[in-house]
């Protein structure tokens, strides 16, 4: 996968102006001292008055450039709640982790962060992983994210220890992760719910 711009160095700002034809911005972008994510920011009122680009174009077609290099390095991650599906664009599939888009489908499906769990296909939970090892280097999501309440995932774990799953066909099926670490996440996970089960 490509390195994400918001990590970008100014120097690869600098090398990316140029790249779109945009050579005599450079000096004021590096007088800035511009990073990835600044870029990603930036406004057209930043570009008129901080950058000084008084030509209504110029602002006009970088700001078009900037949006296509988002749209470009940025992926949609599908996030399944009782049968609706939620859509989060990320940006930097690197730095963006499970927890945290455990946190923002929570919040927009109206479910408590606290009581809210993300589980793949398995019934295996999702924790402080990084979102790219779902996706393939075209960025498309390549396994299924569910979204579950503290009830649902005991519920889902009850059946799984039911059937008795074979830990080697799991592997295989989801080579991207380490089992036993998955594992120990999930006993992690509904200790803390027992506690606070415990606390109301």
């Amino acid at each position: 996968m490509q390195r994400s711009p918001v990590n970008w160095s100014s120097g690869e700002v600098s090398h990316w102006l140029f790249s779109i034809n945009c050579g005599s911005t450079v000096e004021m972008f590096e007088f800035h001292g511009i990073e990835g994510k600044d870029l990603l920011g930036l406004t057209e009122e930043d570009l008129r008055l901080d950058f000084k680009l008084t030509r209504v174009h110029d602002r006009k077609y970088l700001l078009r450039k900037i949006k296509e290099l988002k749209n470009l390095h940025s992926a949609t991650v599908e996030v399944e709640f009782e049968g609706y599906i939620c859509c989060v664009r990320v940006s930097d599939l690197e730095s963006y982790t499970f927890d945290q888009l455990r946190k923002d489908t929570a919040n927009y499906f109206g479910v408590s962060k606290e009581l809210a769990f993300l589980e793949d296909k398995h019934g295996l939970l999702w924790g402080s992983l990084s979102v790219s090892c779902i996706f393939d280097s075209s960025l498309r999501q390549q396994e299924p994210v569910h979204l579950k309440t503290s009830d649902q995932v005991e519920k889902h774990h009850q059946v799984l220890a039911d059937d008795s799953l074979d830990s080697e066909d799991l592997k295989e099926e989801n080579p991207s992760l380490d089992f036993q670490a998955r594992l120990d996440s999930i006993q992690t996970q509904l200790n803390q719910l027992e506690h606070q089960s415990r606390k109301h």
